[in-house]
């Protein structure tokens, strides 16, 4: 009872920290500090790579990124956030698992809203229909429209975070997301879908 009572408040603790200080205690040994960056971070991480690598290999991904962010924690230097940091390994893990097996690129995952349960069964049909659709249309854009689509619109990072880790500039990632949601329109238009 006391060993639980201790690790409820170290897990209350902890979850109040930034990401700074976890890293810092992270890399003097403490465990439980590196959990609580994977528990805050594995969702987006997850939603970026279910999107880019389908939702099968996403599972990998996470653990491949989860893993060399732990090896590599102690070159991580502050100088960038560490979720711009972890996205960038994520993203490397991602084009890893896509040069291994480029046949598994086709079940991208798109996320199920939450007022799915309370809608009609009509528009939770038509709206799974235009998932679908956009899920396969995703797969059929450009891979660095997708990327950057898929890091903002899905990883919830701003424009400049997401030229960080794709390492160009700001405007490139302007550029990219124009043309991904034009690319993203025009597809979804020619399957008869009104965006």
């Amino acid at each position: 009872m006391i060993l639980a009572l201790e690790n409820h408040l170290i897990s209350t603790q902890l979850s109040s920290l930034d990401d700074a200080a976890l890293v810092g205690l992270a890399c003097n040994g403490r465990e439980e500090a590196f959990d609580e960056l994977v528990q805050r971070h594995s969702p987006r991480i997850h939603a970026v790579a279910s999107r880019i690598v389908g939702r099968e290999e996403a599972y990998d991904v996470i653990q491949d990124a989860f893993i060399s962010a732990y090896r590599a924690l102690k070159s991580f230097k502050n100088q960038s956030q560490f979720t711009t940091w972890l996205h960038r390994i994520a993203l490397n893990c991602c084009y890893a698992r896509i040069r291994k097996h480029p046949e598994t690129n086709n079940d991208l995952e798109m996320p199920v809203e939450v007022s799915d349960a309370r809608a009609h069964p009509i528009d939770v049909m038509e709206r799974r229909d235009l998932r679908s659709a956009l899920e396969r249309a995703l797969s059929e854009i450009k891979i660095e429209f997708r990327e950057t689509f898929v890091l903002v619109e899905f990883g919830d990072l701003d424009y400049a975070e997401a030229a960080i880790v794709l390492g160009v500039e700001l405007g490139t990632v302007k550029s990219r997301m124009s043309r991904a949601r034009g690319a993203l329109r025009e597809k979804l238009e020619a399957w008869g879908y009104k965006p």
